[in-house]
């Protein structure tokens, strides 16, 4: 059940201990949407550690070291 009195999200019940949520639903569509836009950023990011690593670029987690041995960083 809905403790909230509204179903704004699927599987929206009201939980928001720390009143993280600030009480509007402008601010909750805010954060719902930066959440939505770090998960994209998050998947681009694995696009790019599994096309260098299959493409033999050695892996992902020392790439910033080769960019600075070039002289580049």
């Amino acid at each position: 059940t809905d403790t909230t009195g509204h179903a704004s999200a699927p599987a929206d019940y009201g939980f928001d201990p720390l009143g993280l949520g600030g009480g509007s639903k402008e601010t909750l569509d805010y954060f719902v949407g930066g959440e939505i836009i770090n998960g994209r950023w998050a998947m681009l990011a694995v696009v790019g550690i599994l096309a260098q690593e299959l493409l033999g670029k050695g892996p992902w987690w020392t790439a910033g070291a080769r960019v600075g041995d070039r002289g580049l960083g």
